[in-house]
């Protein structure tokens, strides 16, 4: 199932969880069509302000998840979504392991 999916200045981000971000990602390799998962954090927010195509790819990705925690606090805030820091580099080992 796909995750509420919010803007934060006009870039889409996933309401997700560890957990949440984990059963996506089960899903997503389940599925017939490859998707990326891209961690978003405050840098990439203000980047896809000025590059028509990261904010593409941005909304063609399977999943965008709450990297940073200027994203998460930005989200609770704007949208008063209670979504948690969810670490894209420190967790890629947690994402592969999905595969097995």
């Amino acid at each position: 199932m796909k995750p509420k999916r919010v803007h934060l200045l006009g870039v889409p981000l996933d309401c997700v969880n560890m957990k949440q971000s984990l059963e996506r990602v089960d899903d997503m390799i389940c599925g017939q069509c490859p998707q990326a998962v891209i961690a978003i954090n405050p840098e990439k927010i203000i980047k896809a302000q000025s590059d028509a195509k990261l904010l593409h790819w941005l909304h063609q990705a399977g999943l965008l998840i709450p990297d940073g925690i200027g994203a998460v606090v930005g989200v609770r805030f704007l949208t008063a979504e209670a979504i948690e820091r969810v670490p894209g580099s420190g967790n890629g080992d947690v994402f592969v392991k999905q595969l097995d």
